[in-house]
């Protein structure tokens, strides 16, 4: 699946947002809702600077962590998390950048936070959630193997059990006929 106006979209969204003083929680909630389908929308051109749309999510996600109160953001992450028909990839990858502010997930390389969004309890509590989720979603074999299957595993592993997710690893994408099976990506 490709459309082209997306991907120029995404890129135009930031200067967009840096002109608004304050993001209501409403695009937080649509990015939750919206990020595993956009996420998978493929470039129609690919050019020698290849960028995914995951990769467009993270300025456009800062600016809406940036404009938004933390009582709106803390809700709209918690909602995502519980709601058993939203993807876990979008979810993963907020919860991933959060965490990142307290050495969660992945480690905070050239853009340090002076103050982190949530308290390291609040992305431990919403982080536990989530794991608890993706590994309902393995045991069940319904995990999706798409291109946020990395966050999804690192914030399994990190706030859930590490051995299991390891076990979902090495059954599901150890073997290549049950990756193939199992993958989700487009033409192959």
């Amino acid at each position: 699946m490709a459309h082209p106006l997306t991907g120029r979209f995404l890129t135009l969204l930031p200067r967009v947002l840096d002109s608004i003083d304050r993001i209501g929680p409403e695009l937080l909630r649509a990015l939750l809702k919206l990020g595993d389908q956009i996420i998978k929308i493929r470039d129609e051109e690919a050019g020698f600077f290849l960028m995914n749309n995951q990769q467009r999510l993270g300025p456009i996600l800062i600016r809406i962590l940036e404009h938004t109160d933390v009582d709106s953001i803390r809700d709209a992450i918690e909602a995502a998390v519980d709601d058993p028909q939203l993807g876990v990839g979008a979810a993963a990858y907020v919860v991933a950048y959060i965490g990142a502010d307290h050495g969660l997930v992945w480690q905070r390389s050239n853009e340090a936070r002076s103050e982190p969004i949530l308290s390291r309890s609040e992305v431990e509590r919403i982080g536990s959630k989530l794991a608890r989720k993706i590994e309902e979603l393995g045991r069940s074999n319904t995990l999706s193997i798409t291109s946020t299957i990395d966050i999804v595993l690192r914030v399994w592993t990190t706030f859930g059990a590490a051995d299991e997710a390891r076990a979902w690893i090495d059954e599901n994408l150890c073997d290549p006929a049950t990756f193939a099976k199992n993958s989700v990506f487009p033409n192959g």
